[in-house]
C-alpha cells in the first residue's frame, strides 16, 4: 500500500471514532531541510504526532505546537521556519526555510432543534 493510502487509511479511521486532527504539509522549502515537499504528519488534538513526517524534532514541535492552536480556533495557519538561524534551537544551522499548511480537521457538530413552527424547518 502507498505511503499517501495509509495517510489517508489512518486519517479515517481517526474520522471514525470522532476525534478531531490537524493535517501538516511541507508546502514550499528553500535551501536545505530534512523535510521535503509534500511531506505530510497528522497531530491529534494534543499535539501528539500519529504518522507521517515534516522534519525533525524543532520543526516538528512548532508543527505539533500548531496543531494544538488550529484545533483550538479552527483556523487553518501557515508556519514558516527559518532553519538558517539558530533560533529555533537545532545548533546546526540547516541553511533553509520551510513553510507548512497545518489545517485542523473537526468533529462535524450535531444541533437538534426541537418545536414548532418556521425554526425547525
Amino acid at each position: 500500500m502507498s505511503k499517501n493510502k495509509l495517510f489517508l487509511k489512518e486519517a479515517l479511521k481517526i474520522e471514525s471514532k470522532e476525534k478531531p486532527y490537524a493535517v501538516a504539509t511541507v508546502i514550499s522549502v528553500k535551501g536545505s531541510s530534512s523535510g521535503r515537499v509534500g511531506d505530510k504528519a497528522l497531530f491529534d488534538e494534543k499535539g501528539y504526532r500519529l504518522m507521517g513526517y515534516v522534519g525533525g524534532g524543532c520543526i516538528e514541535n512548532r508543527a505539533s505546537d500548531t496543531a494544538i492552536e488550529t484545533l483550538t480556533n479552527g483556523i487553518p495557519k501557515i508556519i514558516e521556519i527559518d532553519l538558517d538561524s539558530d533560533s529555533i534551537g537545532m545548533g546546526i544551522p540547516c541553511g533553509g526555510i520551510m513553510s507548512i499548511l497545518v489545517e485542523p480537521q473537526m468533529i462535524d457538530s450535531v444541533i437538534l432543534i426541537r418545536g414548532d413552527g418556521r425554526i425547525v424547518e
